[in-house]
């Protein structure tokens, strides 16, 4: 392959082995649905929503607030924990509910279940999932708790895009 190796060693610490070869730079070839996505500042007023998201880390509640709104245009309300979001349903219709899965007082899984169970008395919104778990078991738990979608941390903003646009707003 036109490249070199070779081996540093000091008797008694140990040794380092090192190559080069000659290789062309491999280009990407995205073609996934996320590299179709086109971040829009206006997204908000072409597709109204209200939004709500229960987290309780005050830097994963920044990084959220900003993006959705400084890229997207969209106002978001904030709870701490599964308890404080149902006091919010009930008091404000919300089309979609970013849900961290695990706060203190009442997780996501816990408050998704009510709202799940009483749809009406929450104004029957959209939960999708917040977590940094992103294996097939943590996904199958979120559904069996029924959410309706996923979103893994830390937020990529074309998967927000991707959500926001799959989740219509409610009447």
């Amino acid at each position: 392959m036109g490249g070199t190796i070779w081996v540093d060693s000091d008797e008694g610490k140990g040794s380092t082995f090192s190559f080069t070869i000659n290789a062309k730079r491999a280009q990407s070839k995205d073609t996934s649905e996320n590299s179709k996505i086109v971040i829009n500042s206006n997204m908000a007023v072409e597709r109204p929503l209200r939004i709500l998201m229960a987290e309780d880390n005050r830097i994963n509640q920044l990084v959220a607030k900003k993006t959705l709104e400084r890229k997207l245009g969209y106002e978001i309300d904030i709870a701490t924990n599964g308890s404080e979001a149902l006091q919010m349903l009930k008091s404000q219709k919300y089309d979609i509910i970013l849900m961290d899965c695990f706060m203190p007082v009442m997780d996501g899984f816990e408050a998704t279940r009510k709202i799940k169970e009483n749809p009406s008395e929450y104004n029957n919104p959209t939960v999708v999932a917040l977590t940094a778990s992103a294996l097939k078991e943590d996904r199958d738990k979120c559904f069996d708790a029924g959410m309706d979608d996923f979103l893994s941390k830390p937020l990529n903003i074309k998967e927000i895009i991707r959500v926001l646009k799959n989740w219509k707003q409610k009447d």
